[in-house]
C-alpha cells in the first residue's frame, strides 16, 4: 500500500528503535525474574531479625545501598514504556489482511484497552515513591516492601506481548532487520541451544537457592531448627600484631544476621 505517514508521537512497532527497545524491556524482565527472588528471600524476609539485631552495616542490602539505583533504573524504564506502548500504532486484521493503524485517538483507545492495567501495575515506581520524603526532604529511608519485589516479578507477565511483537514481523514484507536476525539465528542454532540448556539451568539452581533459603527463614519460628542453622560459613582474616601475620577464624551459621547476604546466597 506505499509507504505509511505516521503522525507525530505515534511510533512505528516495526521500526528499528522499537526492536531494539522491546530487546531492552525483554532483558530487563529477565533482570527482573533474576533479582527479585534474591531480594525476596535474603533481604526482605531477613529485615526482622537485622532490625532487632541492630545491624550497624551501611550496605548489608540492596533496599540501604547504591543497589537500590539500579532497581530505580529499572522500574524508570518500565514506568516509560507505559507511555510507549500507549503511543505504538498496532496492527488490525480483519478478513485476513492486516492493516497498520496510525490514528491518534484509535491508537490510544486500543493500547489502554489490551496492555494497558498491565504495564500500569507492574511498572509503576512504587519503592521510588514510598521513598520520595527520604530522597527529596531527608527522611528517613523506607524499609523495602515485601509486594514490591512481587510485582517487579510480575513484570514476567509482558513477555505475553512478545507474541504479538513477533507476529507484526511476519505482517507483509519484513523489515531488512528482522530478516538478518532470523538469518543470523537460523544458522546458529547448535550455540544457541547450548546457551538456552545452560540459561535454564543456571535460573533454576538461583531460583532453587533463593527458594531453599525463603522457605527456611519463613519457617523458622514454627519448625524451630533448619538446614540455615546447621550450615557454617568460617570466615578467616589476617591480623598484623607484632610484626607478625596472624590468621582468625571465627564461625557463623547461615542465618546468623551478621552475614552479608552474597555469603548467605553462595551457601545456599
Amino acid at each position: 500500500d506505499g509507504v505509511t505517514d505516521f503522525p507525530f508521537s505515534v511510533l512505528n512497532p516495526r521500526s528499528l528503535l522499537m526492536l531494539w527497545w522491546n530487546v531492552a524491556i525483554f532483558s530487563l524482565v529477565i533482570f527482573n525474574m533474576c533479582f527479585c527472588p534474591y531480594r525476596l528471600s535474603f533481604e526482605t524476609m531477613q529485615m526482622k531479625v537485622r532490625r532487632e539485631s541492630n545491624m550497624a552495616q551501611p550496605d548489608w542490602g540492596v533496599w540501604n545501598s547504591s543497589m537500590l539505583y539500579l532497581e530505580y533504573l529499572t522500574d524508570a524504564v518500565f514506568f516509560l514504556d507505559i507511555f510507549v506502548q500507549l503511543r505504538t500504532a498496532y496492527f488490525s486484521q480483519s478478513d485476513g489482511e492486516f492493516r497498520l493503524v496510525v490514528s491518534h485517538a484509535e491508537v490510544s483507545a486500543h493500547n489502554l484497552r489490551k496492555w494497558f492495567i498491565l504495564d500500569l501495575a507492574v511498572g509503576f515506581p512504587y519503592e521510588a515513591a514510598f521513598n520520595y520524603r527520604h530522597h527529596i526532604l531527608g527522611e528517613e529511608l523506607q524499609e523495602p516492601k515485601f509486594w514490591c519485589s512481587l510485582v517487579r516479578f510480575a513484570r514476567v507477565l509482558k513477555i505475553m506481548k512478545m507474541r504479538d511483537i513477533f507476529t507484526l514481523t511476519r505482517v507483509g514484507n519484513m523489515d531488512y532487520h528482522i530478516a538478518l536476525i532470523k538469518e543470523h539465528l537460523a544458522l546458529s542454532q547448535g550455540p544457541i541451544r547450548v546457551i538456552k540448556f545452560m540459561g535454564t539451568f543456571f535460573y533454576a539452581l538461583h531460583t532453587s537457592s533463593c527458594l531453599l533459603f525463603l522457605v527456611a527463614m519463613w519457617f523458622q519460628d514454627i519448625v524451630g531448627a533448619n538446614w540455615t542453622q546447621q550450615v557454617s560459613m568460617v570466615t578467616v582474616s589476617t591480623i598484623e600484631r607484632n610484626g607478625k601475620m596472624r590468621e582468625y577464624s571465627s564461625s557463623r551459621t547461615l542465618n546468623d544476621p551478621g552475614l552479608p547476604m552474597n555469603r548467605q546466597y553462595l551457601a545456599s
